[in-house]
């Protein structure tokens, strides 16, 4: 794989199921550096632009030879690519952190399930309204909940 950031991802999946808040974090840098990538390449493609002008212009005025402006012209292609590889390997490297962080979210969650479906039992046995607010309690409870410990037993 040519993705060095996304091997590391891989061989650290293991640590990052247990961990939706580490991924979140991940997924925020991953955000911010797409973000400063994406800022250097429409500067260098502003560059290039007004690389290319400035190449006609001398080409029409003062006949240079194609070696003294094709050199800063390929400087800036090479970081142009360089960016866009960049971008290519973090949108990847996102995509599988949302992957994750589903995973994650949900493993989290897990010891919450039984009592919504307790909830969801009684609630087909017994209808009625505190019956349906207690399973909307232990829903939003188990969509919501804190991955903190709450003191309790």
């Amino acid at each position: 794989m040519d993705n060095p950031v996304l091997v590391e991802m891989i061989h650290d999946l293991p640590f990052l199921l247990d961990e939706p808040d580490l991924v979140q974090r991940l997924l925020d840098h991953t955000h911010a550096r797409i973000d400063h990538y994406a800022v250097g390449i429409d500067e260098a493609a502003a560059r290039l632009e007004s690389l290319r002008q400035m190449e006609r212009l001398l080409r029409e005025t003062l006949r240079t030879t194609d070696e003294e402006i094709g050199s800063a012209a390929e400087a800036v292609e090479a970081r142009l690519g360089a960016f866009l590889r960049q971008r290519r390997n973090l949108t990847q490297v996102l995509a599988f952190l949302l992957f994750v962080r589903a995973v994650a979210f949900a493993r989290s969650r897990s010891r919450l399930v039984p009592g919504v479906l307790l909830a969801a039992a009684s609630a087909a046995v017994f209808p009625g309204l505190s019956t349906l607010v207690r399973l909307s309690v232990l829903t939003l409870g188990f969509l919501f909940a804190s991955d903190q410990p709450t003191g309790g037993v």
